[in-house]
This record gives structure tokens, C-alpha cells and sequence, in this order.
């Protein structure tokens, strides 16, 4: 009997060893990040952000646990870039016209959904895959974080939530403008609500470059690392003393640190407006998508105790009222007279989503149209979520309330709820489940109110998938807008 513990203690301790060889012997960490900027090509001055050097930030701290003696013969450091390009035939129209198109990821979000090679992805982020990461550290597009900050939540949260499957820890790095883009203000406040929300620590490496003495530009992915590794292990980096020791006196004075207060209210495509009134009104094109959605926010805003009706454009109630919001299709690729108004003098608010593509390559090519895509390659296209949000800040259309509806993203997590479920319901118009996203989201973002209502007892059914629709675009426009998830509080 003796003998036989012996055997299974032995048997469990190697077990064990084995299971843990990552952690107890090295140091493995994975950078996510991109080598390209969904800005790239921007011909406007200043507007135009370059991609932030997450592979030099990899190698610096590469080179930083090198010089330490507990790491430097075990560590590991991989980058992992989140740009990646795909060419697909895409039915366009209610004809489902075949072009071809090549999508585009920049963002975590559409790096997180994008279908090609994302078993393995994803398998990798949460330590399945052929290495178990100690940490995670992720990067977003500083154009699309300081321009659509919703989308860099959304990326944060879905990758986090896989890492945390794992044993990995995911560590948020913030980064800083170029130039005179945006403040390293507003990227502090952006990445520490994300991270707070999401309760992931942050590297606060913009903070530290914003305070270095002598800004030595070739510092910057060693300054970086410096903070990550800073963040990481409660200490100085040794391999460089001056900056090393800043990046930590950086890291430990932003612990302790107020970073934001109140709500979130930078104005950007997916910002909320808080209207609470008991009557609403509101407007559209009139075509069979916009009457499909017609009944998804009509039953949105009926769930919360708000009575609603749709009035012609002329007014509400007479030629100097103004109506609460209108919507319409977005893309300038067809039927660009069915567009979304823009008229602050009647409309309190405007809507514009991007049309769904045709049945024919519609549950391939919705997967992987989140960002960015190109006619034939070359041709800018706006047909995506990201896309339409892009129109609206570049023709400054934000300052007049106008806001994005993110079908694509909303559809993305629709089918990774319900993979049976189809984005469309016939070979040209949404499913009722991405009505009722798209209806819930509009009102939420309108309102800030909650419009899902009971979850069904049954599962699985037409009623429940309908709700499960309601709850994705309550939940996403919500962390859109505050940065962070229902269930974490506004801040």
C-alpha cells in the first residue's frame, strides 16, 4: 500500500511539473499588436496614424528579460500581428452583384472575429495552442482607439475574456499619439477605463514618454517594455537604468492615481445621447431594410414604457419640430439617395448602417467586414462598420449627432452565440435576429436605457434567439459608449 502512494505521488508530481513546465521554468509572453493602421492611406495632414511598433516593443522586452537572471535563459517573447488581408468575391445589392474585394483587419475586434485560421487563434490567445503564455500584452490602433474608442473596448474584452480562459494575464499597454492627433490625456482615459472594466492591469508607457526629459524617439519601444515589464513584476529594468527607473516610477505613481471620473463623454460614432423622454419620434428612407428594423425599435422602445410613431420629414408635429432621430443605409457603393439625413435642424439624431451583402456570400463575407475593405484591391470601400463610422468623422458629421450602427460586428456575435442562426432571412434582408440587434442598439444608444426585456424559459427557439439579439445590442452599444460592459457599471 505503501509503495503504491509512492507510485501515484511520484506519477502526480511529474503530472504537475509537466502541466506547469511554462510558468515554473520560463517566461512565455505574447504581444499583440499590428504592423499597419486602419489610417494608412488617409490623405488628410495629421489624420493619416502610423501603426504603434508592437514587434520593437517585443524585442526590447525580449532583450530587457535577457538581462535578467531569472529569465534570461527561459524567456520567451513572441509577437503576434493582428494585420491580416483576405480576397473574396462579394454579392453587393439586392441583384447580389459579384465583386471582389479584399478586407482588411486592423482592430482587435475584427482580428478576433476573422474567420480564416481563427480556431487556432484563438486556441493560441487562451494557451491551447502549441505554448502556454504567462502574459498577454495587447495593443490597439491609436487611430481607431482615440477615434472610435468603443471598438478598441470591444477588441480588449473579447481578447482578454479568451486569454482568461487560459492561465495566462492579459496586460493592456498604452500607448501615444503621433504628433498632435489626439492627447496622451485622452489615451490614458480610454485605456484605463478598458482596463478597469475589463480588470486588467495597464502599462502606462504613455504617461512615461509624455514625461520623459529628453525624448529620444529610437526610446520608444524601450520605454514600452520597460512599463510592461515594470507592470509585471513590481520592479526596475535593469538593461537601461535612467529609463528603466522612469518606467517605473511611472507604473508605481498611476496605481495609486485618479485617472478619469464621471462618464465618458467624448463625442465619437458611438456615443450615447440620454434621451429620456416618454414620446418619441423618428424617420427613415422607407425602404424593406429600414421597415425591417422599423419593428425591432419600435419593440424596443415600446419595452420601455416609450411610446413611439414615425412622422415624415417635414416634422413632428408641426414645421419647426424637430423629430428624435432618423436612419438609413450608409454605403456610397449604391442607392446613395437612401441615405441617412444629415439635418440638425430636424433631426435630433441620425443613423447610418452599412448594407448587408447579398445571400450568395453574405455569412462568409459579413464575418469580415468589420474594418476596412478595398474594390479589386484598390478602391476604398465604406461598406463596413468601421467604414461608415470613418465617413462620419472625416466628413464631420459626429458634431451633428450622427452615429454608426456596427451590423457586421453585432451579426459576429450573434453566430458565435448561435451558430446556426443566418445573418439574413431571405437572399437580400436581415434576419429578425439582426433586426432586433440592430433596432436595440439604436435605442439604447438614443436613450441609454435597457429595451432587452424577460429572457424567454425556453431555449434555443425563435423567441429566445430574438432576445438574444435584444441583449447583443443592448450590450454593445453600452460598451461602446462607456467603454465598458453592462454588468461592470458606467464609468
Amino acid at each position: 500500500m505503501k509503495t503504491k502512494v509512492i507510485v501515484i505521488v511520484t506519477l502526480l508530481g511529474v503530472f504537475v511539473s509537466a502541466a506547469n513546465a511554462d510558468v515554473l521554468g520560463g517566461l512565455n509572453v505574447l504581444v499583440v499588436g499590428s504592423t499597419h493602421s486602419f489610417s494608412e492611406g488617409e490623405k488628410r495632414r495629421g489624420a493619416n496614424q502610423k501603426a504603434f511598433d508592437a514587434a520593437a516593443v517585443a524585442d526590447s522586452l525580449r532583450a530587457i528579460l535577457a538581462k535578467d537572471p531569472k529569465y534570461r535563459k527561459t524567456a520567451n517573447v513572441v509577437f503576434e500581428d493582428i494585420f491580416r488581408t483576405k480576397t473574396l468575391p462579394t454579392a453587393i445589392g439586392g441583384g447580389g452583384k459579384l465583386m471582389t474585394m479584399e478586407y482588411r483587419c486592423y482592430s482587435l475586434v475584427q482580428y478576433y472575429f476573422w474567420p480564416e485560421g481563427r480556431a487556432e487563434r484563438l486556441a493560441n490567445l487562451s494557451g491551447r495552442g502549441k505554448t502556454k503564455w504567462s502574459y498577454v500584452v495587447i495593443l490597439g490602433d491609436p487611430y481607431i482607439l482615440a477615434n472610435m474608442p468603443g471598438v478598441y473596448a470591444e477588441g480588449v474584452n473579447l481578447i482578454a475574456d479568451m486569454v482568461k480562459k487560459g492561465s495566462g494575464k492579459p496586460v493592456l499597454l498604452m500607448t501615444w499619439p503621433e504628433g498632435k492627433a489626439s492627447s496622451v490625456d485622452h489615451f490614458g482615459q480610454v485605456v484605463y477605463r478598458v482596463g478597469k472594466g475589463a480588470k486588467i492591469p495597464v502599462a502606462p508607457a504613455g504617461y512615461a514618454w509624455n514625461t520623459l526629459p529628453r525624448k529620444d524617439k529610437s526610446a520608444g519601444a524601450y520605454l514600452a517594455a520597460a512599463c510592461i515589464y515594470s507592470e509585471i513584476f513590481g520592479r526596475i529594468a535593469a538593461s537601461s537604468k535612467s529609463l528603466g527607473e522612469h518606467a517605473f516610477k511611472t507604473v508605481k505613481a498611476n496605481k495609486t492615481k485618479t485617472q478619469y471620473s464621471g462618464r465618458f463623454e467624448f463625442k465619437n460614432p458611438f456615443a450615447m445621447k440620454y434621451v429620456t423622454k416618454t414620446s418619441i419620434t423618428y424617420n427613415h428612407t422607407g425602404t424593406s431594410s429600414e421597415r425591417g428594423i422599423q419593428r425591432a425599435v419600435e419593440a424596443a422602445i415600446k419595452r420601455c414604457k416609450v411610446s413611439c410613431r414615425k412622422v415624415g420629414a417635414a416634422g413632428a408635429s408641426g414645421a419647426n419640430a424637430k423629430i428624435d432621430f432618423n436612419y438609413g443605409r450608409a454605403n456610397t457603393i449604391f442607392e446613395a439617395h437612401k441615405k441617412y439625413k444629415v439635418a440638425p435642424d430636424k433631426f435630433g439624431r441620425s443613423y447610418g448602417f452599412p448594407m448587408q451583402d447579398s445571400g450568395k456570400t453574405a455569412p462568409e463575407t459579413m464575418l469580415y467586414g468589420i474594418d476596412k475593405r478595398y474594390m479589386g484591391g484598390r478602391r476604398y470601400d465604406d461598406g463596413t462598420d468601421l467604414g461608415i463610422a470613418y465617413d462620419m468623422i472625416r466628413q464631420g458629421e459626429v458634431a451633428s449627432d450622427v452615429r454608426a450602427v456596427p451590423i457586421r460586428l453585432m451579426w459576429a456575435k450573434l453566430h458565435d452565440a448561435n451558430p446556426r442562426l443566418k445573418p439574413l432571412r431571405d437572399k437580400w434582408h436581415m434576419s429578425r435576429y439582426l433586426d432586433e440587434a440592430t433596432g436595440t442598439f439604436m435605442y439604447s444608444l438614443l436613450s441609454g436605457r435597457c429595451p432587452v426585456g424577460n429572457e424567454p424559459s425556453e431555449k434555443g427557439g425563435d423567441a429566445w434567439n430574438r432576445w438574444l439579439g435584444r441583449k447583443i445590442g443592448y450590450e454593445t452599444a453600452v460598451r461602446m459608449a462607456h467603454l465598458v460592459s453592462p454588468r461592470s457599471g458606467r464609468q
